[in-house]
């Protein structure tokens, strides 16, 4: 004959308190905190956004340059790349720039007296 104790009451209820504890601790509540942080990750993304098309608007929105403007884009080895545009952002003339060449300084002065920059 096989002598069955009775179960405690007590021994049960803390078995399964512990079960309910250790099924919410590493089960419920990181899924619960991946879920807030990809709601949080969307709604970031989506006010980057609306952040970014503020800004593009203000700039775009922006009344012309009063003046020529001249821009560089550095380089070394393939040169510097110059551009001179209207006010109006019509491109008036281009050209390159190699710093290592003796010429590069009135090159640069040709470009500034030409169109008046």
């Amino acid at each position: 004959k096989l002598l069955l104790r009775p179960i405690q009451p007590r021994k049960v209820q803390d078995k399964v308190k512990e079960a309910c504890e250790d099924g919410i601790r590493r089960l419920l509540m990181p899924s619960i905190e991946r879920e807030i942080l990809k709601h949080l990750a969307h709604d970031a993304g989506i006010e980057a956004i609306s952040v970014f098309c503020q800004n593009l608007r203000a700039l775009l929105l922006q009344p012309p340059l009063n003046g020529t403007v001249m821009g560089l884009d550095p380089g070394y080895r393939t040169g510097c790349k110059m551009a001179v545009c209207s006010p109006t952002g019509v491109v008036l003339d281009t050209g390159v720039l190699f710093l290592q060449s003796s010429q590069s300084i009135s090159e640069l002065n040709r470009f500034l007296r030409t169109h008046k920059v």
